[in-house]
């Protein structure tokens, strides 16, 4: 048995090494039990008082920055101030060879996120363990903690089905209001697990709402089975939470009743007024949801429906909007215009139509891989291919070269650098070019009368491909930034 802990290398890499049980202090640490971005747990004996404890400690002494040490000892702080049945409690906090540690009670059994990876929840057990983790979460707001890192994974169920709050690495003492100071803070927590305020503002915003909001991010995922944002990276999932809403619950599984869903949505409201005032609220609503009784929340108007629609389909708001407005403008043409026959109308109407019609099939199809927790890549490289292909046919029917609509090629370019992959944004220009080719030959050979002089095409040409540089190389460094936040913070996506 080794008498001092192990220790990461300078790197950071962790090796694949056997693990050996060693001596710290009163404390025989007998296994690794898990692994985080800023720390590691173990698995111990106090031979003092002869009991099996958690020991949490610092990864590595030579790759902690002073920022992580005071996370570290904000979290022993925070969690030896609270004393609730549902919160790990904390038996004592020290310096072991120059690595800080945590020694707190063991709970034997699964976080919920490991649960989930099985499957979901059935809802009245989703309801019961998050109304007991609410009541946990608001004797922490009691005692001016926010947590600020709720999620599944910093839950954990014992083998008496009974949850514990876990991890209080980036707790704040600091009560329901955001700190009196014009810094903004940074953003913290787990990026699909994050109040929006907190990404607008950073953590200078964060109040005891921002909490229920994570509560109501992991009550979605652990009814629903998938997660309110699907995002392939931590900065992608961060633009979500900021621009997107999530598909309602019952868009995933009708059977889903409607008071349930209103409790989850009430806590993902982007507007923190508009979610439950504490979290003792939101579990009696779940309570009373449990016993059959009326729950308090209310679902939300006509109006802001279809805004969380809009926002949680954005794509194809976008083009339902465009192709509409195209067409409103063909048909005020049609009957405006001596020039504009009924049979362009017709034309340009079938064209729209059925790009509508593609889109929307399209975004079904995303939607229904997202919710799978599947790539919806292959969907995206179609959508774009789509698009170029009947804006390319309505220029065919409409002006060709001469059409003001060539502006929406780069347009496309643009969009589709929203998904941060530049090979799609090199796939999206190299389509936009083809299509602009065919048009020239189109000018050239059928219809002559349209055609424009050669530094006309070149200048388009030009422009095209500027575009595709300038979004490539936008998507290539969010896509870095992405990375680098991914291996800053364990992936925490």
């Amino acid at each position: 048995m080794m008498d001092t802990p192990p220790t990461l290398p300078a790197t950071g890499i962790v090796e694949d090494t056997v693990f050996e049980p060693f001596r710290m202090d009163r404390y025989e640490v007998l296994e690794e039990v898990g692994r985080g971005g800023m720390g590691v747990v173990y698995r111990a004996r106090d031979l003092q008082l002869d009991r099996i404890v958690a020991i949490k400690m610092i990864l590595s002494p030579l790759v902690a920055s002073r920022d992580s040490v005071g996370r570290f000892e904000s979290e022993a702080k925070a969690a030896a101030s609270v004393n609730h049945a549902n919160v790990v409690s904390v038996f004592e906090t020290g310096i072991h060879n120059n690595q800080h540690f945590i020694a707190m009670e063991f709970v034997s059994g699964r976080t919920l996120s490991s649960m989930l990876s099985d499957d979901r929840l059935p809802l009245r057990d989703a309801a019961k363990i998050l109304a007991k983790v609410a009541r946990a979460v608001h004797h922490l707001h009691e005692r001016q903690i926010l947590h600020l890192d709720l999620k599944p994974a910093n839950i954990v169920i014992d083998a008496a089905g009974e949850p514990f709050v876990t991890d209080f690495g980036l707790a704040e003492m600091r009560g329901g209001r955001g700190r009196d100071s014009d810094s903004e803070g940074p953003i913290v927590g787990t990026p699909r697990y994050i109040a929006p305020e907190i990404v607008q503002k950073g953590s200078s915003a964060a109040t005891v709402k921002s909490d229920i909001y994570s509560l109501g991010t992991t009550l979605y995922e652990a009814s629903t089975g998938a997660s309110p944002f699907s995002a392939s990276s931590p900065a992608q999932a961060l633009v979500e939470v900021l621009e997107r809403e999530p598909a309602l619950p019952r868009s995933l599984d009708t059977k889903i009743p409607v008071a349930f869903q209103t409790i989850v949505v009430k806590c993902l409201n982007r507007d923190p007024s508009q979610r439950y005032a504490t979290a003792t609220d939101l579990a009696d609503d779940l309570d009373r949801w449990l016993t059959g009784e009326p729950i308090e929340a209310t679902p939300p108007a006509g109006l802001t429906r279809a805004r969380r629609w809009v926002r949680g389909h954005a794509p194809l708001a976008t083009r339902m909007i465009g192709i509409a407005a195209f067409y409103g403008i063909t048909l005020f043409n049609t009957y405006g215009s001596p020039v504009v026959t009924e049979s362009f109308h017709h034309s340009v109407a079938l064209l729209l139509g059925v790009w509508m019609i593609l889109s929307v099939i399209a975004d079904a199809l995303q939607s229904s891989l997202q919710s799978a927790r599947r790539s919806a890549a292959p969907i995206r490289w179609a959508w774009s291919s789509i698009d170029c292909v009947m804006l390319t046919l309505l220029l065919l029917v409409a002006d060709g070269v001469k059409s003001p609509l060539l502006a929406v090629f780069p347009l496309l370019i643009a969009c589709s650098g929203f998904w941060q992959r530049v090979s799609l944004v090199v796939f999206t220009t190299s389509l936009a070019l083809a299509a602009y080719l065919v048009l020239i030959a189109d000018s050239i050979w059928t219809r002559p009368d349209l055609a424009v002089g050669p530094d006309r095409y070149l200048i388009f040409c030009a422009v095209v491909l500027l575009a595709g540089v300038v979004i490539g190389m936008q998507t290539r460094r969010a896509r870095a930034i992405s990375d680098h936040y991914a291996r800053q913070h364990g992936r925490r996506a």
